[in-house]
């Protein structure tokens, strides 16, 4: 949500106002809602400003951040169709991550002034294939961070992008 109150996303409406059914079908929706489901007790979302919440949980050693910006950071894409709010400073959003004691899984487009600022601040950058609710097949930007604490492991599974691959696969993540 943004500070004025309006909501930051086209859920409502949806794109040429068909709701929910312009961006997910329903069996996905529901999967993917029995999965939170099942997560409940160990994750929690919270609707704010997001720099502001990332800044407050830099320190904390047992918060992994996933997060998904607009995709904004050339100057054009996607995000400015989907989102009324979606100009973001991704530098500052970069540095603020970088500086996490926690584990960092960013999705981006594959835009060249993102993988340069991950990779001076430290993050490890690979692409991985998708394809979009119009099946065209893109790619998308990943940038992992392992956690800072040498003494701190994740003890479930996390995607993990092996060097010189394109593929995600699920491993455990120890540092």
């Amino acid at each position: 949500m943004h500070a004025n109150g309006e909501r930051a996303s086209l859920l409502r409406k949806g794109e040429a106002g068909r709701g929910l059914l312009s961006r997910w079908y329903p069996d996905t929706l529901i999967t993917r809602i029995a999965g939170i489901n099942k997560l409940r007790k160990r994750i929690r979302f919270l609707e704010g400003d997001g720099l502001v919440v990332i800044e407050s949980h830099l320190v904390d050693r047992s918060c992994a951040f996933f997060v998904d910006p607009p995709y904004t950071a050339n100057g054009r894409g996607p995000g400015y169709r989907l989102y009324p709010y979606a100009e973001i400073d991704h530098e500052q959003l970069l540095s603020s991550l970088s500086q996490a004691n926690g584990a960092c899984f960013i999705t981006y487009h594959p835009a060249a002034p993102v993988r340069r600022i991950g990779g001076q601040l430290g993050f490890n950058a690979s692409t991985t294939g998708l394809r979009t609710t119009h099946h065209v097949h893109r790619r998308e930007l990943i940038l992992l961070k392992p956690p800072a604490a040498q003494e701190f492991v994740l003890t479930s599974a996390v995607p993990r992008i092996s060097r010189g691959s394109d593929r995600l696969s699920r491993a455990p993540l120890a540092v």
